[in-house]
């Protein structure tokens, strides 16, 4: 699937939510995905061998290709935002590894998503940056050695909530500076258009800038989360702009449907055609 000259793969997680583990890729393929992406795809940092064999089996007999997995961030019921700056909760991290591994191994999957965490308040926080530093390095170096990468981004949890990295500027610190320090090369940026918008960034401004440091690029709308169209974000002028940036990566639908997937669909049909505006609005 094809917007511009950019690919649109599914995230089979939240679209298909609801939607049993092992169907997720048949229906990403009947919706017109050739790629997909996932979340972590299962309860424990370790799964079995049996679960991820199913998981694998699922997306190879699917006829998709997947290209992007989530590591094990905890759990979000708990309020868990990743384990990266948790020190406390590195085992965990790095039991999802193995799994990993195999995953990439058996499917080519290269770009790992390492969501950063949100800092504990009773420790010092510069202690927790640099035991990111540090799980970051640990786990790029071992994707690496199957040709993969970490990727990293900002997020918005909402008003309530601190994430620390708000920005790309944040990420960009951590890559050039105390990784970039360590030799460490397979960490990359994921943009996330739905989380920047919600901080309030200029999407358009921040792709011309930062375009060719994008590992990845996923997209919802703002306000909701729901399809581009359905929000504030002037979410088409940015991918327009993307497609003519020199990115070559992939753009990833992350979004929630409003009501079923293939109608949501319609917003790519609605998004071609000619170059947008200066200052055109989302939808239009």
């Amino acid at each position: 699937m094809r917007l511009f000259r950019l690919e649109l793969i599914g995230n089979i997680s939240i679209l298909f939510r609801g939607t049993p583990l092992a169907d997720r890729a048949r229906r990403a393929k009947d919706a017109g995905f050739a790629v997909v992406e996932s979340w972590w795809p299962f309860t424990e940092p370790d799964p079995g061998v049996r679960d991820v064999r199913e998981f694998v089996d699922a997306v190879a007999g699917a006829g998709v290709r997947l290209v992007a997995v989530n590591m094990f961030g905890g759990y979000g019921a708990r309020g868990d935002r990743g384990l990266a700056c948790r020190p406390e909760r590195h085992a965990e991290l790095r039991a999802c590894v193995p799994a990993l591994l195999e995953i990439a191994q058996a499917t080519g999957c290269s770009m790992f998503n390492c969501p950063y965490g949100q800092y504990d308040p009773h420790r010092n926080r510069r202690l927790q940056d640099q035991a990111a530093v540090d799980v970051l390095a640990e786990v790029g170096e071992a994707v690496g050695e199957v040709g993969g990468q970490v990727l990293l981004e900002p997020i918005y949890v909402g008003p309530d909530e601190e994430y620390p990295l708000r920005g790309v500027g944040d990420v960009l610190a951590i890559v050039d500076g105390p990784l970039a320090a360590r030799g460490v090369t397979s960490v990359g940026l994921l943009c996330d258009l739905y989380h920047l918008g919600a901080y309030g960034d200029d999407l358009v401004a921040t792709i011309d800038k930062y375009a060719d440091r994008m590992s990845h690029v996923q997209i919802a709308d703002y306000p909701g989360r729901h399809e581009p169209g359905t929000g504030s974000l002037a979410l088409r002028s940015a991918l327009w702009h993307l497609s003519t940036s020199g990115y070559r990566g992939y753009v990833s639908c992350e979004y929630v449907p409003r009501s079923n997937v293939e109608d949501g669909l319609a917003w790519v049909r609605d998004y071609g055609g000619d170059e947008p505006r200066t200052g055109q609005s989302a939808g239009t």
